[in-house]
């Protein structure tokens, strides 16, 4: 029949389960007969061969890791004492395709009590519990035998079988439902937060982080079992289906979200590409995985390493990438690296078991909750401060790009009163004095033409008026508002009335802001005078709340104000005002003339 039996390390042999009124759980490993082989043989034959065997080696080791083989276990109960037991016999693996578990009756005939696995829908099996779960009941003086099949073939093999108390059976299940709850909300809770801030800051690195966690959750859900007893309890196949699909999606997340965190397309191009190759071949490995349903029983082993090398090779990526740019930005990198080492810890040890190199049943809980949370919880705080190493590297490059701004409008600005300085000096050196000299020369050689030389004065004088106006005002603090006074009686007309209000005026102005401000109002005014055709203008001068307030108003024409193309006058108004961090508003109409109103932040020393 070509039966291999499975030497194990230890020379023990199986012997029967005492029961004791004490019995909470026990590891039924050490009393378990164990065979394999890869046919699918009927138990009355297995049964016998292995009663044909003196001495059939024990469950040394509850992994057997991955195997072709059919595995069947046996194992004996004895009550010996005067009081009647509620037992669980559990298998806490929920990926066993098919088990079927016999009692050996005194005869030797063979009961069927029990059929389960995810190779059939939830429902169908004997009891529905995620694990297989096999209930008995042991009577006073009673002994009774049991033969399994274990039908996990093409993939990895485990049997973390144990014999409870029903009672504590249970509360262990109840106790292990109550954290898969805190687990999974917690988890719930961080993706949705992911969700939040990526909607609210549209920062990627958030979406792919979510999309990480979203799918390590729903591979932990299949992992124990909950997916197929809650969401597809009919659709048996896509349990091991779709375990594969999860994990290799969730490891495309997080190469992209290692990727965005440790800023690898900015510091490290080349590995970049590298990061890129590694998506995209986990990537054709869901699609083939998908596409090729038939091969699974066939290639899953091949598939399983396949997958399992890309995922090393991608580990061993992102720790050399986050190694190279650890100079650079150390903490985030060490936010990394405990995150890494969880999740290298917790693969590392499912990676083990799954080869039966470790034995399941030392690990109370799963290696794979413990490193994830650790890596959510680790990776959440690094993300907090990667945010806020962002947020200061984003004010920054907003600083130096107003400052540059600034500096542009300073120039600008600068520029402009330079070429008027020029302007101003021509016209009053230059232009006035030819003027002065063609006036006297007018007048000496033809003193009745008066009219003549009155003309050539008035244009004199309004040369150097006009100077006057280009050069640059100079004045310290105590001349500024006698200077503004000065430059409000210039512009009085008897066509137009101005009124100058001051209010609460700070003693001290910064010489910068009284000297852009005092150009503001003389480009004002002069602009009202050529264009407004206005009878009355009031300029409103104070101080509130931290800031002056300049107003002017005027009463006429009005014009249509275009804040794309305002204007040369108008642009020079709004470069100085944005020179000295001011705010303008600017409101014109036919009607009700013009109103221009300047808020301009100050500290008030004094």
């Amino acid at each position: 029949m070509g039966i291999w039996l499975v030497f194990c390390a230890l020379s023990i042999h199986a012997k029967e389960v005492w029961i004791e009124d004490s019995i909470t759980e026990i590891n039924l490993a050490p009393y378990v007969q164990v065979f394999h082989d890869s046919l699918d043989l009927p138990p009355e034959m297995v049964l016998k061969e292995m009663n044909s065997v003196k001495n059939v080696p024990v469950l040394s080791s509850t992994n057997f890791g991955f195997s072709k083989h059919y595995f069947w276990l046996k194992f004996d109960l004895s009550n010996q004492t005067l009081n009647s037991f509620d037992l669980v016999v559990s298998i806490k693996n929920p990926h066993l395709d098919f088990v079927k578990v016999w009692e050996i009756n005194p005869n030797g005939d063979l009961s069927l009590i029990y059929l389960g696995g995810d190779g059939m829908p939830f429902y169908n099996r004997t009891v529905h519990n995620r694990n297989m779960v096999i209930p008995l009941v042991l009577t006073k003086k009673e002994i009774r035998s049991f033969i399994i099949q274990v039908d996990k073939r093409n993939a990895s093999v485990s049997v973390p079988i144990s014999l409870w108390s029903a009672a504590e059976f249970e509360k262990t299940e109840n106790i292990s439902l109550f954290a898969f709850g805190l687990y999974f909300g917690s988890m719930l809770v961080i993706i949705l937060f992911a969700l939040f801030v990526f909607l609210l800051v549209k920062q990627r690195i958030f979406f792919w982080y979510a999309f990480y966690l979203i799918f390590l959750a729903l591979y932990l859900l299949a992992h124990v079992g909950v997916l197929f007893q809650i969401v597809y309890p009919i659709v048996f196949w896509m349990n091991d289906y779709s375990r594969p699909v999860f994990i290799t999606l969730s490891s495309c997340a997080l190469i992209h979200f290692i990727r965005l965190l440790l800023n690898i397309p900015m510091l490290l191009p080349k590995w970049n590409k590298v990061y890129q190759l590694l998506i995209g071949a986990l990537l054709i490995t869901v699609v083939y995985w998908v596409a090729t349903p038939w091969w699974h029983n066939q290639q899953t082993i091949l598939y399983l390493n396949i997958q399992n090398f890309l995922l090393l090779l991608s580990l061993i990526t992102v720790l050399i990438s986050s190694l190279l740019t650890f100079n650079k930005q150390r903490v985030v990198v060490a936010f990394f690296l405990v995150a890494f080492a969880a999740v290298l810890c917790a693969g590392i040890s499912i990676i083990l078991v799954e080869s039966g190199l470790i034995n399941e049943s030392f690990m109370a809980v799963n290696p794979l909750f413990i490193g994830s949370m650790i890596e959510a919880i680790v990776f959440a705080i690094g993300l907090a401060y990667w945010v806020k190493v962002n947020d200061a590297e984003r004010v920054k490059l907003i600083f130096m790009v107003e400052n540059a701004k600034k500096q542009q409008v300073n120039s600008y600005i600068t520029g402009i009163e330079k070429e008027k300085t020029l302007i101003a000096a021509d016209l009053h050196d230059d232009i006035g004095s030819r003027l002065s000299h063609i006036k006297r020369v007018v007048e000496n050689s033809d003193p009745e033409d008066v009219d003549l030389a009155k003309q050539i004065s008035k244009v004199t004088k309004k040369v150097r008026k006009l100077s006057h106006k280009l050069s640059p005002p100079v004045f310290d603090d105590s001349d500024f508002l006698i200077s503004l006074r000065h430059l409000i009686f210039t512009h009085q007309t008897d066509a137009t009335e101005i009124n100058l209000q001051l209010f609460d005026l700070p003693m001290k102005i910064e010489r910068e802001i009284s000297t852009q401000l005092y150009r503001i109002i003389q480009s004002q005014l002069s602009s009202i005078e050529r264009h407004a055709r206005a009878s009355q203008v009031d300029v409103q001068f104070f101080y509130h709340k931290d800031e002056l307030v300049l107003a002017i108003e005027d009463n006429g024409v009005g014009f249509a104000y275009n804040k794309n193309n305002p204007g040369l006058t108008l642009k020079d108004v709004l470069s100085r005002v944005e020179l000295i961090q001011g705010v303008i508003e600017i409101s014109s109409s036919k009607k009700y003339g013009t109103s221009v109103m300047i808020n301009v932040p100050i500290s008030n020393d004094g």
